[in-house]
C-alpha cells in the first residue's frame, strides 16, 4: 500500500492532521479502537464544515439504495452497467456490534456528529 500512496491503516499510518488529530496522536494508539473513532469523528467534523461535500447514510442506503439519486449528484452515468457494478459493491449492515473495551464518551460524541450530518437533507444522499 505504501508504494500507491496509502498510509492509512497498519504500520506505516500516517494520519490526516484534521483539527483535533493533534491530540488524538499525542493520546491514544492507532491499535485502540478509540483511535479510530476519534479519528473518524475529526475527519466527519471538517468535512461536515465544507459546503461542497455530499454525505452517504450507508445504513439506509444499503437497505433500500436508491443509486441514481447518487450517480446524479457526482455526475455518474446512470445505466445498467454501472448501476451493476454498484449493486455487487453493497452489502446491507444488519446490526453494529458494541466492543465490550471502549471508552463510551468517544462513541456518543461520533454518534452525535452521525445523526447531525444525517439529518441534513440537502447533504445527505439518497433522499428519500
Amino acid at each position: 500500500m505504501e508504494d500507491i500512496g496509502h498510509f492509512e491503516f497498519g504500520s506505516i499510518h500516517l494520519p490526516i492532521l484534521f483539527e483535533g488529530m493533534a491530540t488524538v496522536i499525542k493520546d491514544h494508539d492507532p491499535r485502540d479502537l478509540d483511535y479510530w473513532v476519534r479519528y473518524w469523528t475529526c475527519a466527519f467534523r471538517h468535512l461536515a464544515g465544507l459546503t461542497n461535500v455530499y454525505f452517504v447514510d450507508i445504513g439506509r442506503f444499503t437497505e433500500e439504495p436508491n443509486l441514481s439519486s447518487i450517480f446524479q449528484a457526482v455526475a455518474l452515468r446512470d445505466d445498467k452497467a454501472t448501476s451493476d457494478a454498484a449493486y455487487q459493491l453493497l452489502r446491507p449492515i444488519k446490526r453494529y456490534d458494541r466492543p465490550e473495551r471502549f471508552d463510551a464518551s468517544v462513541l456518543e460524541a461520533a454518534e452525535r456528529l452521525y445523526t447531525e450530518i444525517v439529518s441534513d437533507p440537502r447533504r445527505v444522499l439518497p433522499s428519500f
